[in-house]
């Protein structure tokens, strides 16, 4: 028998007030609008559902709908613009 265990990650997302922890170095959150800020640690991103615009200090931005990922280096200065109702999943990339 298999240990196995599905989690359905957008649904642990919107019954949150915010973040909800799976493993050390793993978050699933509903995404919300912030002010530009900086990462303490190198993360990947993977956008569960919506669309997002990620704007970045440097002027420049990308921006991800459901499925797309993103890998960020420590350091990089941004901020999340969600365009409509958005749940992300993040992992550490420096644990």
């Amino acid at each position: 028998m298999s240990k196995a265990k599905s989690i359905n990650l957008i649904s642990l997302a919107k019954s949150s007030s915010g973040s909800s922890q799976i493993k050390a170095s793993t978050f699933v959150s509903k995404v919300v609008k912030t002010d530009f800020f900086e990462l303490e640690k190198p993360i990947w991103l993977v956008l569960l559902s919506g669309k997002i615009i990620i704007d970045f200090e440097s002027g420049d931005y990308r921006i991800l709908k459901h499925g797309d990922s993103l890998e960020l280096e420590k350091g990089t200065i941004l901020k999340y613009l969600p365009l409509e109702e958005s749940v992300i999943l993040s992992f550490d990339t420096q644990a």
